[in-house]
């Protein structure tokens, strides 16, 4: 993957990266650093970008690891004892951990989602954009737009609950 082309994908989505990172770290500066980290790590890997079906999955999953890392390093170095940076260490480890498995089983729920549905959602949920800016991007009225957002969160809502049924 050329240059070109790897700003044509990925620059697109530094927003939605952004906020992903946001969510996990907290910090602006911080989110802005583990967003820059993901593109360096998708720069150095771009010939393996080539054969992805959803690039944007895994930016996102990039990103993700960027700051779960940065979290399990600044744990480990915050400068505790022993006993309390082991303990709170593994009550922090499991909830980055926690959560990053939530996310995943998330993304993967969407991914079963209709194309149009899943795209609105991420749209919504991930870059915060607007009913009125949804469908200016995807061409389709806000009625439209409205009537397909609710069929995804419905869809999804069932898959969380059939899932905690397993």
């Amino acid at each position: 993957m050329d240059s070109s082309r790897f700003k044509e994908i990925l620059l697109p989505l530094g927003t939605m990266l952004y906020k992903v990172a946001y969510r996990i770290v907290g910090d602006k500066d911080i989110a802005k650093d583990m967003v820059q980290d993901a593109y360096m790590s998708m720069w150095n890997k771009r010939e393996y970008l080539e054969n992805l079906d959803n690039v944007e999955s895994f930016a996102v999953k990039v990103v993700k690891n960027k700051c779960v890392d940065y979290l399990r390093t600044r744990h480990i170095s915050n400068g505790l004892d022993d006993g309390a940076q082991e303990t709170e260490s593994c009550i922090d480890e499991t909830d980055v951990y926690e959560h990053h498995e939530r996310l995943d089983r998330v993304m993967q729920m969407m991914n079963c989602l209709p194309e149009r549905q899943k795209r609105i959602l991420l749209l919504r949920s991930v870059q915060d954009l607007s009913m009125e800016e949804i469908g200016q991007v995807t061409g389709l009225t806000e009625v439209n737009v409205r009537t397909l957002l609710s069929r995804a969160r419905k869809r999804l809502r069932e898959m969380c609950e059939m899932e905690e049924f397993k």
